[in-house]
């Protein structure tokens, strides 16, 4: 009840937030390409350790935003599903002093086994402060039906350090629960290195109590233009 009570609170906030959003500049587009020695998603890696290759594109306006990303997948055991496409759109308001992020997505798996159904959409609010060369935020994330499952809420605290334009650090730890299955808890913590305006390298270390998921250390290389 709680979940659902969430999603419709943020559901009309969104609704607010689009009847005001009406954007003064033409909308941005970009894109960006990456690739990494692995892929992992709230601590559990979704290439089965594998490297990953990604690929995406946004639209920005002065509040809102819309766009796509695709990545590699390898679930292991036999499961033929090799592809996710997200889909996903939301509002970054400023209000109350925070900076809102108030989104949906659609994660797809286009060559899922027959039956399957793994494709879910998640709605997520987050809110951030800046205080200086530090950032702060926390989201809560809440699907009806997570990965072919059941109801799912995740919540995360995040923060950043900004050392200087070119190199930044970052962390969070978040909880993920899943109806019908034992919740767990999951840590980050990463150094980012801005190279150029369009060329950024990444290096991340995650851990969890995740069943079968260990501590795991990725690097990642990413361009956007």
């Amino acid at each position: 009840m709680f979940a659902r009570g969430l999603f419709a609170l943020m559901l009309t906030f969104a609704l607010g937030l689009s009847a005001g959003a009406a954007s003064a500049r033409a909308p941005e587009a970009s894109v960006n390409l990456g690739a990494a020695t692995d892929y992992v998603y709230r601590g559990v890696s979704q290439t089965g350790g594998g490297p990953q290759v990604f690929a995406g594109a946004d639209l920005e306006g002065d509040t809102w935003y819309a766009g796509a990303w695709a990545s590699n997948v390898d679930f292991g055991g036999g499961d033929p599903t090799s592809a996710e496409v997200d889909l996903y759109a939301g509002w970054r308001p400023e209000a109350f002093g925070l900076s809102w992020d108030v989104g949906t997505a659609l994660y797809a798996y286009p060559d899922k086994p027959a039956g399957a159904g793994y494709d879910y959409l998640e709605a997520r609010l987050s809110a951030e402060r800046e205080i200086g060369p530090a950032t702060l935020s926390a989201a809560v994330a809440w699907a009806p039906a997570y990965f072919g499952g059941g109801e799912a809420t995740y919540v995360e605290l995040t923060g950043g350090w900004a050392v200087s334009d070119r190199l930044g650090f970052d962390g969070g730890v978040g909880r993920q629960t899943v109806e019908g299955e034992d919740a767990y808890v999951v840590g980050n913590l990463g150094v980012t290195w801005r190279a150029s305006e369009r060329l950024s390298l990444e290096l991340r270390g995650w851990t969890t109590d995740a069943d079968g998921a260990g501590p795991r250390l990725v690097a990642s290389l990413k361009t956007e233009f």
